[in-house]
């Protein structure tokens, strides 16, 4: 289940909630306007589909805090995602803050936070495949389309880098990741995970996120993606984000490395302006479609976490005893 398209909260997990202004008021007939990032190992799969409202001469500020104006009806639309094999889905109508999936306060209504809902067991995504979207309308008018291809699976490498990483300042560190033909754009990041406590207090358990590279171009007919760093820039991080006083005490745990890869659509939406990419988000840029009849973006998203990667002796001692972090107490 999507609980936060996180990364893109690395990359925009990365690019972050950026800007995306849609026009309020619209001429004549509602314009559907859609948005979705289809995963296959989500356990539940969630599109956000909602309207341009219209308004003679009203105040767009007022129009939007009323979920009547851009949301449709429960009966106005129906929503179906289409395999070629000709298998075929009705999504659901649900409300995401129920769901947990809570709508950040802005200019629209918060409340409720309507999705349309299919879960894994019920339309299975396959890396590979293509997805057809087809929203359908009780007034009959013409039926908006939408497609897109499901990654495959992210595998990052168990050599690059080793599991003891040797982080001497100037060593060059890699990680490689293989992501299927269908990706166009990765975002790498290090989780960092370590202990901390103030002097009496007890130990607590902390992660820091050390974003490695937020926008990576896919390599046309490579078979692995990789991307280097500078031991020193490991250490550098440390000393730029965590505080140096002489009461708080650190353990070093071990770190995470974590890879999404996005579909060309995401590429091209990035290439265009910056992008929201929670399911949460509370605006759409629509600069770029892939939405007929409509406007809007459906595309796909996969993403791994290799875990148990520690630093390797010389590299511990770098880090409690080295110019650069030594102060941090580790």
């Amino acid at each position: 289940m999507i609980r936060q398209v996180s990364y893109l909260a690395l990359i925009i997990l990365v690019l972050a909630k950026c800007s995306t202004d849609v026009e309020l008021e619209g001429p004549a007939n509602p314009i559907p306007v859609v948005y979705g990032i289809l995963e296959a190992n989500d356990s539940a799969h969630y599109l956000r589909i909602e309207k341009v409202f219209q308004s003679e001469g009203g105040n767009a500020e007022q129009l939007a805090r009323d979920p009547l104006n851009f949301y449709y009806d429960e009966n106005e639309i129906a929503v179906l995602l289409r395999k070629n094999s000709g298998l075929e889905a009705t999504l659901d109508r649900v409300d995401g803050n129920a769901e947990g999936l809570i709508r950040e306060d802005g200019p629209f209504a918060s409340s409720p936070n309507i999705l349309y809902k299919i879960k894994a067991n019920d339309f299975r995504l396959d890396g590979g495949e293509k997805i057809n979207l087809e929203l359908s309308f009780s007034d009959n008018t013409q039926a908006v389309t939408a497609e897109t291809i499901i990654l495959e699976p992210v595998i990052i490498s168990n050599s690059s880098p080793p599991t003891a990483v040797n982080m001497s300042y100037e060593r060059t560190i890699r990680t490689s990741w293989s992501s299927g033909e269908a990706a166009a754009l990765h975002g790498l990041e290090w989780i960092i995970i370590y202990r901390e406590r103030t002097v009496p207090g007890n130990w607590e358990e902390k992660r820091l996120s050390w974003r490695i590279s937020d926008r990576i171009e896919d390599t046309p007919g490579a078979s692995l993606e990789t991307v280097t760093f500078k031991g020193r820039q490991f250490y550098d991080f440390l000393a730029s984000n965590l505080e140096a006083a002489a009461n708080i005490q650190r353990e070093f745990l071990g770190f995470e490395v974590k890879v999404v890869s996005m579909g060309n659509e995401f590429a091209d939406i990035l290439q265009l302006s910056n992008a929201n990419i929670g399911i949460t988000s509370t605006q759409f840029d629509p600069i770029y479609s892939n939405v007929e009849g409509g406007i809007g973006v459906l595309t796909s998203r996969s993403s791994a976490i290799r875990t148990g990667i520690v630093l390797n002796p010389i590299s511990i001692d770098s880090l409690k005893n080295g110019i650069i972090t030594g102060a941090l107490n580790f």
